[in-house]
């Protein structure tokens, strides 16, 4: 709603917040990213073609109600293709406020509405730009490779990444391991905070991702036959959740939007396994065989023992 007397708006120089760049947006299950970014390069130009032509008083009210109109079609473009609403505050900006309540006689009104027009375009813009980087990142990878998202509980509690049979594991014949952010600032968390062995096996993990890589960015890179290693950057604009598996679990729901092969969650973490099947992903619980040994004294007791 528009400000009351005393706030700070958009249109005051001391505000810092640029709604056009404050990006973070998740794509439905099943929606095609080119379709999206075609749709929204077309609102785009409609958006900026809503204001032009302004002369006179009867022009601008005209131009109002199509910036209104388009603005209306944006929303209901992105709660058709994309999770959530968190970006609807940036479309509803304290600017977008002020424009509903326009006058013919209102003072100055072609500025407040040509920067709100820029914005929003601006907005679009950087929705479009990631939705071309995430269409690029998807032509280049392998498109029937199984795509592996690895729980962190994975790299702690079990073999090395570089010693599992992948293929053989998800019954594929190639295999992509996809690495998420939120899983390399959990291991980087364990190593120095975690005690012995956890805190050592994260710090061997992250070493060995980050051989593997050196030269080649996020990758990917072959580790094995049939077998990748890629790290999943985020997206600008990303904010990290406080609960991880949360995240992981997201993440991985956003894959299965993607063009790819099939999306396997891997993990050795039960009620890991059963959020995600609960989401309608396919979790892999990895073998017994292929856990490490826990360190003495950490076996759990016998409960025949306790009474």
């Amino acid at each position: 709603m528009p400000a009351t007397s005393g706030e700070r708006t958009a249109t005051d120089p001391a505000v810092s917040v640029d709604y056009a760049i404050l990006v973070d947006v998740e794509l439905l299950p099943g929606v095609d990213a080119t379709a999206v970014r075609d749709n929204l390069s077309q609102l785009r130009d409609e958006l900026g073609n809503a204001v032009i032509g302004v002369s006179t008083a009867e022009s601008l009210m005209a131009a109002v109600k199509n910036y209104l109109q388009k603005v209306e079609l944006v929303e209901s473009t992105m709660q058709h293709y994309f999770v959530g609403d968190a970006w609807l505050d940036q479309l509803h900006s304290p600017r977008y406020w002020h424009i509903r309540e326009l006058r013919a006689d209102s003072l100055r009104p072609w500025p407040l509405l040509t920067m709100e027009v820029k914005r929003q375009q601006a907005r679009l813009e950087r929705v479009i730009g990631e939705l071309d980087a995430l269409i690029e990142e998807d032509a280049r990878a392998d498109p029937v490779a199984a795509r592996a998202v690895i729980d962190t509980n994975v790299h702690l509690h079990f073999k090395p990444f570089t010693d599992i049979g992948w293929c053989d594991i998800l019954e594929q014949e190639k295999v992509r391991i996809l690495v998420l952010v939120a899983v390399l600032r959990e291991l980087d968390g364990k190593k120095n905070a975690a005690k012995k062995p956890t805190g050592d096996r994260a710090a061997a993990r992250l070493k060995t991702m980050r051989r593997l890589l050196a030269g080649h960015g996020a990758g990917p890179v072959e580790v094995g036959h049939g077998v990748t290693l890629e790290v999943l950057l985020d997206r600008r604009g990303h904010r990290p959740q406080f609960n991880t598996d949360e995240e992981i679990l997201d993440r991985t729901e956003e894959l299965v939007a993607r063009k790819g092969g099939p999306v396997r969650l891997v993990t050795g973490d039960l009620s890991m396994q059963l959020r995600a099947e609960a989401r309608g992903l396919t979790a892999v619980a990895l073998p017994d065989e292929l856990r490490l040994e826990p360190p003495p004294g950490t076996e759990a007791p016998d409960p025949r023992r306790l009474s």
